[in-house]
């Protein structure tokens, strides 16, 4: 019997995300209509979701994504908000921020 289209979905999308110690999105385009699924997929476990903007044009437009987020970044990597209780976790999102900014 072929392997189900909801069972590849499940084993390529949702088990990496059930996984996670949280999840982080780069989102430079408002059509990134997969990576708002895996957000609201990871929101919805309670993962927490790291997520970096492109420009801020974009953050105020997808309002509602930003207000899932646990943590939300700039295009210049500040942090404009947070409600991560566990610094470990805040501590990744922001070596993962220096890594993508070079340590500026």
């Amino acid at each position: 019997k072929p392997e189900s289209l909801t069972f590849r979905y499940k084993s390529n999308f949702t088990i990496e995300i059930e996984s996670s110690d949280f999840v982080f999105a780069f989102i430079d385009s408002d059509s990134c209509y997969g990576t708002l699924c895996e957000i609201g997929f990871a929101v919805g476990k309670g993962i927490p979701v790291i997520i970096l903007f492109d420009n801020e044009e974009l953050r105020k437009s997808m309002w509602f994504v930003a207000e899932m987020a646990d943590v939300v970044f700039d295009s210049e990597g500040h942090a404009r908000k947070s409600k991560i209780k566990d610094i470990s976790l805040f501590d990744a999102a922001i070596q993962i921020m220096e890594r993508i900014h070079g340590g500026d």
